[in-house]
């Protein structure tokens, strides 16, 4: 699988990190907000069949 996180830092000026909240599961800190000014809760997570699933874990 290709490593898009160097890239992702790039075109967010170094703005964006990511930290392992639980086994499998990632959080994306990144510039993105909402309208009321709260930021984007966005997660990644491994599904059994090696794709990722981008979601909120209903934090919107």
């Amino acid at each position: 699988m290709i490593d898009y996180f160097p890239l992702l830092k790039e075109q967010f000026n170094n703005r964006i990190s990511l930290k392992e909240k639980r086994e499998g599961i990632i959080q994306v800190f990144a510039p993105l907000y909402h309208e009321d000014g709260d930021m984007m809760e966005i997660f990644l997570e491994e599904l059994p069949t090696g794709k990722i699933r981008i979601c909120d874990h209903g934090m919107t």
